[in-house]
């Protein structure tokens, strides 16, 4: 039943089965009674958002959410800084068709000398 609800309606159920009034809850959240009021009342999905943007980024809500914190779930997960290879070809992906024209006639196999394929035949290949 609970999965079924809101925030607001899952907030209210948990401090109503703990026998707590919104003062109480407030207290005991170090927040005030209106920010209990309104999270109860407020038919919002904003909130519920958070996990799952927290689950799709890999974060912990409390961080997305306050700032405080560790902010990566898994420290093994966390994004590591691009090699220089990759944030040229991060940026040449995202580059528009004149650019990459541009760059791929500079890394043509007459300038390179056959060192490297071009990120133009690369794409052509992947797809």
């Amino acid at each position: 039943m609970l999965a079924s609800m809101n925030l607001g309606g899952r907030l209210r159920q948990a401090r109503e089965r703990r026998g707590l009034t919104q003062e109480q809850l407030a207290v005991l959240a170090h927040t005030n009674q209106a920010n209990i009021s309104a999270l109860e009342s407020r038919d919002s999905k904003k909130a519920e958002l958070l996990f799952e943007f927290a689950e799709a980024l890999g974060v912990n809500p409390r961080w997305l959410l306050t700032g405080s914190g560790d902010s990566w779930l898994d420290k093994d997960q966390a994004p590591r800084p691009d090699t220089p290879a990759e944030q040229f070809w991060n940026r040449y992906k995202r580059a528009n068709k004149a650019t990459r024209q541009a760059i791929d006639a500079l890394l043509s196999d007459e300038n390179l000398q056959g060192h490297q394929e071009t990120p133009e035949r690369k794409i052509a290949r992947s797809e």
